[in-house]
């Protein structure tokens, strides 16, 4: 998802000629997820406990489009080729906002894992937010 990490949704429905993915927020409300959304923002969180795991920005049209990209597969298989920015993202989202320089030094430590040398990111909307 949005923190580049696999997640898993069970149960689901395949109509072959959709052309986009829906998901159902009371079948999330129902499997433990609870959801927000920020009217003058139009940003719509699923968290899981106190843990955002699913973000998505509203359209014109008021529906909302989710942060993330679609994997199918085994989920070992889809973690394993994350790509670097997806990794890169996922520690920054872990390590409160970490910057460049801060994650770098990390991987360089061997302190995270699945960074390359001279991994970087683009800045995330809070952070551009908080400049």
């Amino acid at each position: 998802m949005f923190d580049g990490i696999v997640r898993t949704l069970t149960n689901i429905k395949h109509v072959p000629k959709l052309e986009k993915n829906l998901v159902s927020l009371s079948y999330l409300e129902r499997s433990g997820y609870s959801f927000s959304s920020r009217a003058r923002s139009g940003v719509l969180n699923i968290s899981n406990g106190a843990m955002v795991v699913m973000r998505g920005k509203r359209l014109d049209n008021n529906l909302y489009r989710m942060e993330g990209s679609v994997v199918t597969g085994e989920s070992d298989a889809a973690a394993a080729s994350q790509d670097q920015e997806g990794a890169y993202r996922m520690w920054h989202y872990r390590l409160g906002h970490m910057s460049d320089k801060g994650l770098r030094e990390l991987s360089r430590r061997g302190l995270i894992s699945d960074l390359e040398d001279g991994a970087t990111g683009k800045i995330c909307e809070p952070c551009q937010m908080g400049k």
